[in-house]
């Protein structure tokens, strides 16, 4: 189930929701459901998201304002990749199971490379590249051990000899 991105907090809970609101992704802006337009305000690229505003002239008129906002204006944020996150609950929705089975697949080797590295609970080395280098060798050494243990070391000898 695709995560509500658009939950409106504010008020006593009658108020629009943001899914009321129309995106128009050629203009880049929202048309309120009475009409008004929403125009980009802000980036948040701390939050990924982008802050459309309605102008306070053309809310302080409205009728419908008390079932929108209790502020002078509306605000409504849309994530910065919406489309494909949608696209991907759109895909996940389609086959519930993919995810079920992604578990099942990589759940044991980030078990094990897990209980490798994060047995002593931290990398050893600083840094991206250091933590990159020793995630790197954890993960050889385990599709070294899984090698071994489904060919057997006669084969693993024989491999390494040449």
């Amino acid at each position: 189930m695709a995560v509500n991105r658009s939950v409106n907090n504010q008020g006593d809970g009658t108020l629009y929701e943001s899914s009321a609101f129309v995106y128009d992704a050629i203009r880049d802006n929202f048309t309120c459901p009475a009409g008004q337009l929403l125009r980009r305000k802000q980036l948040s690229l701390k939050d990924s998201r982008v802050i459309y505003a309605v102008q306070p002239s053309d809310c302080a008129c409205c009728a419908r304002k008390p079932q929108c906002t209790t502020a002078r204006q509306r605000f409504v944020s849309r994530h910065l990749y919406e489309e494909p996150l949608q696209a991907n609950a759109s895909r996940l929705a389609a086959s519930p199971g993919m995810m079920a089975l992604r578990r099942q697949t990589v759940g044991h080797p980030f078990a094990s490379i897990k209980r490798l590295i994060f047995g002593n609970a931290r990398l050893l080395m600083r840094g991206t590249r250091g933590a990159r280098a020793e995630f790197s060798l954890a993960v050889m050494a385990y599709n070294l051990k899984r090698v071994f243990n489904i060919k057997g070391a006669a084969w693993m000898h024989q491999a390494l000899r040449g």
